[in-house]
């Protein structure tokens, strides 16, 4: 099996089988450095040699879909066709399940994928992730599943993961001293994607999530008599304001050459939760009602459009092209927001937290917006009462929310949203489902039909993770295809039900043979991970 599965594989009756090694060849091809490079990667523990199995990537000039590639399988060489870079990665991809199953059909696969935005986002905002190889390691195991995009949350309310020249009074978060990376370790990662082909897309908060910004420049806080004002929302009457977002976005912009930059624009205020006092002051500002009355603005919700407005400009002026997040929009009428603003479509606000009545995602379709769907209950995977297999196998993006098929066409896919990916106290389960979670979201954005999750499917997941494939499956360990994701939580199978002879033959397997790479740091974790769940049996028994 193939992970995403492929559009068509025409089989043979012959078999080609894995020698150990590749000799590469390349026609055609102006990227293939980058083409090696990537097989290095997927494959870390293979040699590339003159007399090895011969490996031809080659470059056509015909019309297909973006992406596409075709392989043909024969037992004494293999060919990997393909019309731009990202084809030859996927071909790579696709070749690198061939070598981890040690042989498979001959024949000829066809394949390309039905959404062209297929990402993952990575919240590095709250929490830098460190070492910074952990944050490369997710990167490979996207672009082994053909992924495209990757997603950086780099500005949240506390803090920036990087060490800016316009804002160095904001640092990392507490849970990290303050720490942040260079703009070198970003130019890092941005490197590693360009490999791969993937688009690196930043993320800065505009206007709100500010409550750091507004202690590093007092004078942009709204003018109130309230006591203890809130710092959530950035007071945005002065043109300092926007200079300052300006040179943010441009430092940005140096980092990450794409063609997209998201500026947030969510979650304005949360009236209905006080308590929490991130609210947005617009209201009862007298800087803002000045402002509003000399720009014939009406209300709060026309001065969020004025904002999104002023910086869309600046984002254009820097030649890219800007995403935001949707909730604060209000879609029931006529959006004053550029219809070249890819959307970012994550939920309709609850009541007090923005336009919520007859707001859909399917009014951004109808209104001409593209749009990718990355509804939280389906996509995030921070809690485990959100993404889940046994309600994925059959998601789609444009299939819930729902939306009217002369309309499909608008939603470009997805993102799976791994919020707080740095803060290894609270999150640290990232180390053992964020990279099984990848295949699996990829398959659902490259192949829109509905999978079964079963035996099979997970030793095929597994293979990708682990570099081998495993006799054993992990399901009756952890309760479920992944283990839980929580901080306290190792397995949702009762402590007197763990069977410690699976747990102790699947680490005799993750240990038994040698890799390098990824592969190496993903079995550690995992054999870490069941010696815990076997002490839970041991504490059990000794009661």
């Amino acid at each position: 099996m193939i992970i995403p599965r492929v559009k068509s594989y025409k089989e043979t009756e012959k078999t080609w089988k894995y020698a150990g090694s590749f000799a590469l060849a390349f026609e055609n091809c102006s990227f293939s450095t980058d083409v090696e490079k990537a097989f290095k990667l997927f494959l870390p523990d293979t040699k590339f040699c003159s007399c090895g199995f011969k490996l031809v990537f080659k470059g056509i000039d015909e019309k297909h879909p973006d992406e596409w590639y075709r392989l043909a399988v024969a037992e004494e060489e293999i060919t990997a066709e393909f019309c731009d870079k990202r084809g030859a990665i996927n071909a790579a991809a696709s070749i690198t399940c061939l070598v981890l199953d040690g042989e498979a059909p001959c024949g000829i696969i066809e394949d390309h994928p039905d959404y062209s935005h297929r990402g993952v986002m990575i919240d590095l905002a709250r929490s830098i992730r460190e070492p910074l190889q952990d944050v490369k390691d997710v990167i490979v195991y996207m672009a082994m599943s053909k992924m495209n995009r990757v997603h950086f949350h780099l500005m949240d309310a506390e803090s920036i993961c990087f060490k800016s020249d316009y804002v160095p009074q904001i640092k990392g978060t507490k849970a990290r001293n303050g720490r942040q990376y260079t703009k070198k370790q970003l130019s890092e990662i941005v490197e590693l994607c360009d490999i791969f082909a993937i688009e690196a897309i930043p993320e800065i908060e505009v206007p709100a999530h500010a409550t750091s910004l507004i202690e590093a420049f007092p004078q942009f806080a709204c003018d109130t008599d309230i006591e203890n004002q809130s710092h959530w929302c950035i007071c945005p009457t002065s043109d300092e304001v926007f200079e300052l977002y300006e040179n943010i976005i441009k430092e940005v912009c140096s980092i990450f050459h794409g063609k997209y930059l998201h500026v947030g624009g969510d979650e304005l205020y949360f009236n209905d939760a006080p308590k929490l006092n991130q609210l947005c002051h617009w209201d009862v500002c007298r800087k803002c009602r000045a402002f509003r009355a000399k720009n014939g603005l009406s209300d709060i919700q026309e001065q969020y459009y004025y904002v999104m407005k002023r910086i869309y400009d600046i984002v254009k002026s820097c030649g890219k092209t800007m995403i935001m997040w949707n909730d604060q929009i209000d879609i029931s009428k006529e959006s004053p927001i550029p219809k070249d603003v890819l959307i970012a479509f994550w939920r309709i606000a609850y009541p007090g937290r923005g336009p919520y009545e007859n707001c859909t995602m399917e009014d951004f379709a109808r209104q001409g917006y593209k749009l990718f769907n990355s509804i939280y209950e389906k996509t995030y995977v921070d809690l485990d009462e959100y993404l889940r297999e046994d309600e994925l196998k059959s998601w789609t993006p444009v299939s819930y929310p729902e939306i009217a098929d002369d309309l499909k066409k608008q939603v470009v896919g997805s993102e799976m949203c791994a919020w707080e990916y740095g803060n290894r106290e609270e999150y640290g389960f990232y180390d053992y489902t964020l990279k099984p979670n990848i295949p699996m979201f990829a398959d659902r954005l490259w192949d829109g039909t509905e999978q079964e999750y079963d035996e099979d499917y997970r030793k095929e997941n597994y293979k990708m993770i682990f570099g081998k494939k495993l006799a054993n499956d992990l399901s009756p360990i952890f309760g479920g295809f992944l283990p839980p994701r929580s901080a306290k939580i190792m397995t949702h199978v009762e402590d007197k039900d763990i069977d410690t002879d699976l747990i102790a033959a699947v680490i005799d397997e993750l240990s038994e043979i040698e890799a390098n790479g990824h592969y190496a740091r993903q079995r550690f974790e995992y054999i870490k991970l069941l010696h815990d769940i076997a002490k839970l049996k041991y504490i059990a028994d000794k009661q």
